[in-house]
């Protein structure tokens, strides 16, 4: 029978991903966070991953949707700030007491939110004010082009973790402020200034902590390897840059909006225990995906008690054939996803970590391989499990002896 697989206190904390499903109220059993990361749709517009009817394929925006939902979006100053408000008032009992708190906002709305975040965590509070220059092209008649955003940082305490070297860089021969260039005894060049009887050096292989301008991350492009095609989606550079710089392997970070799963799948690949929660299917299904394919061990919160799917499968030797998929309690209007493989999004052969799935082996579609292998070997870590994932972002998982 499926089992519904809970994040508990306990278990947040060695390494996995949370994956929750609903809108972000807070969740009691958590604590201890180090870092959050606050990003709310603006005018977010999603083009879902659909399946063209028919075909064993993907396709995108002209063929049937099998992933239904809106991304909820805040696109008036008193919405924006109403939902900002809830959302750091929740967070704040799960926060460490050294916590860092990120909120990414665009030219429009970065006032609203630098006034929230006075008003919920203090003014004494703010940290830096990160303008994320991603470049603008094109013309513009009337004002200057708009190709930045800003990242506000506050601190919960005054030992907040950073890390500016996992992007400093070199001095190197910018900015030497006119300076008088010199050559030491150990064959080091530098730059000089006196100031009264003091000589002061700077070295230009020396690092530089990174100033509060970062152009050194473009956006994503239209075509980028990493786009899912919902919206807003933050390039992982961005969000490996924040999370590396502002907590340690093993922390535990947060994200109340992740539409994309960019912030999961960073978090993952850094090691840290992360929770994210998702509103709507496509955003929910996106963010498992990508958090497996990080190699990640994956915790299925809310998960349905008895999944909307039923499945067969044999285990034969070290591998698991499946043989069949069908959907339980609903129809889609495509008859091809109510039996066979069509409807499953991704499988997974691994272990279960307590109430943690972790998969060793797995299989999902894509635009390079849009057809999902029926075998798997089976997990090689204690007893064996399964986990399915269907086309909504439906999940559960099966002990994997003998035939399902």
């Amino acid at each position: 029978m499926p089992g519904q697989i809970l994040c508990t206190k306990e278990r947040f904390g060695t390494g996995e991903a949370a994956v929750f499903r609903g809108g972000f109220t807070g969740m009691r059993e958590i604590s201890g966070v180090r870092m959050a990361y606050v990003d709310l749709p603006i005018g977010a517009t999603s083009r879902v991953l659909q399946r063209k009817a028919g075909l064993d394929e993907w396709l995108s925006g002209r063929s049937t949707a099998i992933i239904s939902g809106e991304t909820p979006v805040f696109n008036t100053p008193g919405e924006y700030m109403t939902e900002l408000r809830r959302v750091l008032e929740a967070l704040r009992p799960m926060l460490h007491e050294d916590a860092a708190v990120c909120v990414h906002a665009s030219q429009r709305f970065s006032a609203y939110a630098r006034l929230t975040l006075d008003e919920v965590l203090g003014r004494s509070a703010f940290v830096n004010e990160i303008i994320w220059d991603y470049g603008a092209s094109g013309r513009a008649a009337t004002h200057f082009l708009r190709g930045h955003d800003t990242i506000l940082l506050y601190r919960n305490g005054k030992n907040m973790v950073f890390h500016p070297e996992v992007c400093a860089r070199r001095r190197g021969r910018e900015r030497t402020n006119h300076m008088r260039r010199g050559v030491d005894g150990d064959g080091r060049v530098y730059f000089s200034a006196r100031l009264g009887d003091k000589e002061y050096r700077y070295y230009e292989d020396d690092m530089m902590t990174p100033n509060d301008v970062w152009g050194d991350v473009a956006a994503l492009g239209a075509a980028d390897h990493e786009r899912t095609g919902l919206e807003p989606q933050r390039p992982e550079s961005l969000l490996t840059r924040l999370i590396a710089s502002l907590s340690d392997e093993g922390d535990r970070v947060l994200a109340p909006y992740d539409t994309a799963g960019s912030f999961a799948a960073s978090a993952a690949k850094l090691k840290r225990a992360c929770a994210v929660w998702y509103a709507e299917d496509a955003s929910l299904l996106c963010a498992r995906r990508r958090v497996l394919e990080a190699g990640a061990g994956l915790t299925l919160t809310a998960a349905q008690e008895t999944a909307p799917f039923s499945a067969r499968w044999e285990c034969s030797g070290e591998k698991v054939w499946l043989k069949s998929f069908a959907l339980t309690g609903r129809e889609s209007a495509n008859p091809l996803l109510n039996d066979g493989l069509f409807g499953l999004d991704l499988w997974a052969t691994g272990h279960m970590d307590g109430k943690t799935f972790c998969a060793e082996n797995f299989s999902m579609r894509s635009w390079a391989a849009p057809t999902l292998r029926d075998t798997l070997p089976l997990g090689a870590q204690g007893s064996g499990a399964i986990l399915l994932l269907d086309a909504w972002g439906n999940a559960a998982c099966f002990a994997a002896q003998g035939d399902g």
